[in-house]
């Protein structure tokens, strides 16, 4: 198993220099799938190549490396900032990136780096078949829910209202952020309100900027910046 990365960086040399270097300490870890020079490309590009980690330079033109952590819907990737400043240490903490590393970038660092994400991927790979049910806390304690009955969740204020099943809902004090790490990949942001289920689409529609279709009727909007990924993730189910 070799982990896939994606390099973004405005500086073409860096990107070559970035690459060089994993060819040299992680080659037997790790693969470049992809390298982009501006962010609004890669975000596009992204969610078909659905990368194990991201190197990206944080100062760039139009949308910066901070910007671009957190537009990213890809919960499963581990973003790494490569840049040359120090004083975004903590923009990079807010975005919840997975690690920082300077500019000229070091062997023995970034060999380490590699090689930690490499690992858990080994464990996480290792470790028995994920549940298909969520334990979600309520004013009762705690309800499982089985991934097949969740249609989508809906964000309202600080609150998550799961739409289920037959009409069911179910409202809970956590925010869609923090169920989207929870769940699966097959969970998926559509809008800024809206996380989905991808298995209970039923139809994708054109008009009006986009729409999604789901079971039991449920026709969701699609915001401008996440069309780019649901189009890859309904190009990968047809």
């Amino acid at each position: 198993m070799k982990l896939k990365a994606v390099i973004i960086d405005d500086e073409h040399h860096s990107i070559e220099t970035l690459r060089f270097d994993l060819e040299r300490c992680a080659q037997d870890k790790l693969e470049v799938v992809g390298a982009f020079d501006q962010m609004k490309t890669a975000l596009q590009q992204l969610p078909k190549l659905q990368p194990d980690v991201l190197f990206t330079d944080i100062d760039m033109p139009h949308i910066n490396g901070i910007e671009g952590a957190s537009i990213l819907q890809l919960p499963h990737t581990k973003v790494v900032f490569v840049t040359a400043h120090k004083n975004f240490a903590i923009d990079a903490i807010k975005v919840g990136v997975y690690d920082y590393l300077l500019k000229p970038v070091q062997l023995k660092e970034l060999d380490e780096l590699v090689s930690k994400i490499y690992q858990e991927h080994l464990e996480a790979a290792s470790q028995p078949s994920q549940s298909q049910r969520i334990g979600v806390p309520t004013s009762e304690g705690v309800e499982l829910l089985n991934f097949s009955d969740i249609l989508f969740i809906k964000a309202e204020s600080n609150y998550s209202v799961f739409h289920l099943r037959e009409g069911k809902q179910l409202t809970l004090g956590k925010t869609l952020k923090y169920f989207q790490q929870k769940l699966p990949t097959s969970f998926i942001r559509i809008h800024q309100s809206y996380l989905i289920n991808t298995q209970k689409i039923k139809k994708y529609l054109k008009k009006d900027g986009g729409a999604l279709l789901l079971e039991e009727d449920h026709l969701l909007p699609i915001s401008k910046s996440h069309l780019e990924g649901v189009k890859a993730v309904i190009d990968r189910l047809s």
